[in-house]
């Protein structure tokens, strides 16, 4: 979040050049192991479909359901649905999970907790669903996945 990241900054921003210079290096080694797999990003046009895209970035923490989204769009359930899937090539409900499980990427590579609370963290509330939609997403479990990256 922002508010770690500045603090960071801010800590470590009398660090020498080589440290820095060394930090930087890890981080870009860290991004590159994801943007190898990086596919191109779909933008939609559509002024409802950027809200409701930046209201499940700012809550890919919490239950997100296809009712919340509809509403935050102020169209229908089953129009909100068409019209998502037109502009981003998938349903909401694959794009939220999608999302979710490119966050459980993150969390299992920099964080080293158990694979259950990253999957409380990101709200599943089955941890059995969640290594499923992991495995589906990605083509391993998430404990392999930490262990190919660690």
């Amino acid at each position: 979040n922002n508010t770690n990241l500045y603090k960071s900054i801010a800590e470590h921003s009398h660090d020498s050049l080589n440290t820095r210079i060394e930090t930087g290096g890890i981080i870009r080694q860290l991004f590159s192991r994801f943007l190898k797999d990086a596919e191109r990003k779909i933008m939609s046009q559509d002024s409802r479909i950027i809200k409701v895209l930046k209201y499940i970035r700012e809550n890919i923490n919490h239950k997100i359901s296809v009712n919340d989204l509809a509403s935050l769009s102020y169209l229908s359930e089953d129009h909100f649905i068409r019209l998502f899937k037109k502009e981003m090539g998938t349903t909401p409900v694959e794009y939220v999970n999608l999302k979710k499980v490119e966050t459980a990427q993150l969390m299992l590579v920099i964080n080293d907790i158990p694979v259950k609370d990253v999957a409380c963290a990101l709200s599943f509330d089955n941890i059995s669903y969640f290594n499923r939609l992991f495995k589906q997403v990605t083509g391993e479990t998430p404990t392999q996945y930490r262990e190919r990256y660690q």
